[in-house]
């Protein structure tokens, strides 16, 4: 299946209009998640970008090292990649596909499981910056005085 016509039966599949192929790509938004659909032509493929976003405060990559090993095997990405936008420093879940095996079934069904992901992926951030953040209240208390300690 073509890529335009891929994206135009997936947009009427959910009443989604005004769906416009510009230069190879569309942009569109679920629940919050920006999600990009990239034809690549060299390959005859089309990726799925989704958005999990950038960490609250810098973390000095701790998040993104949690991300990498996410990616070794695809043990936790269900066979995407992860990368990072090095101009705003959001992280990205992507997914390639070859158009000539995609049926528009098959499509939804992965378009739904990056979705997840990425969802699964941004609760994981929050709660992994949440967590990063009572470790720095805790250091930063001062330690009790020895004094408190003598017998």
């Amino acid at each position: 299946m073509e890529f335009k016509e891929l994206m135009v039966k997936f947009a009427a599949k959910y009443g989604i209009g005004g769906v416009e192929c510009k230069d190879g790509s569309v942009g569109l938004e679920f629940d919050g998640i920006a999600t990009s659909f990239i034809h690549d032509e060299k390959t005859e493929s089309i990726q799925i970008a989704t958005e999990v976003g950038e960490p609250a405060f810098n973390d000095n990559g701790r998040f993104g090292d949690m991300l990498m090993r996410a990616n070794y095997l695809f043990r936790s990405t269900g066979g995407g990649t992860f990368c990072r936008n090095p101009e705003t420093g959001s992280y990205y879940l992507f997914k390639s596909f070859p158009l000539a095996r995609l049926s528009l079934d098959d499509f939804c069904s992965e378009v739904a499981l990056a979705l997840q992901q990425t969802e699964a992926w941004r609760t994981a951030m929050e709660n992994y910056l949440q967590v990063l953040d009572e470790a720095d209240e805790e250091a930063s208390v001062a330690p009790p005085s020895l004094e408190v300690f003598r017998v």
